[in-house]
């Protein structure tokens, strides 16, 4: 009898902590697949609002993108300066990073 007691508790303590682990990884967040990534790289930004966003490659083709919350401001992007962006895809473009393009481009 004197062994039974540690181990009901014991049996106890592992109970408890699985359901107290369950809950907390229910309520865990997860975060939404952004989609494929992709560079579109050598790119100016022609037109900017809080929504959308048109870029411009060095031979004149434009992409016009949807833009989600994850982007920089518009003001941000210096005229006439050339960006490689990281972006994914997803309901709307998301922003990954960017970076001035190298003079070799």
């Amino acid at each position: 009898m004197k062994g039974a007691l540690p181990n009901g508790l014991a049996v106890v303590v592992v109970v408890l902590l699985v359901l107290f682990l369950t809950k907390v990884a229910n309520n865990t967040k997860v975060v939404e697949n952004q989609g494929a990534a992709f560079w579109l790289e050598h790119q100016k930004v022609v037109e900017c609002s809080p929504d959308e966003i048109t870029l411009e490659d060095k031979r004149g083709a434009q992409t016009h993108l949807q833009k989600d919350d994850s982007w920089r401001t518009c003001s941000e992007f210096k005229k006439d300066e050339v960006y490689d962006f990281q972006l994914s895809r997803g309901e709307k473009t998301h922003y990954v990073t960017c970076q001035k393009a190298g003079w070799w481009r």
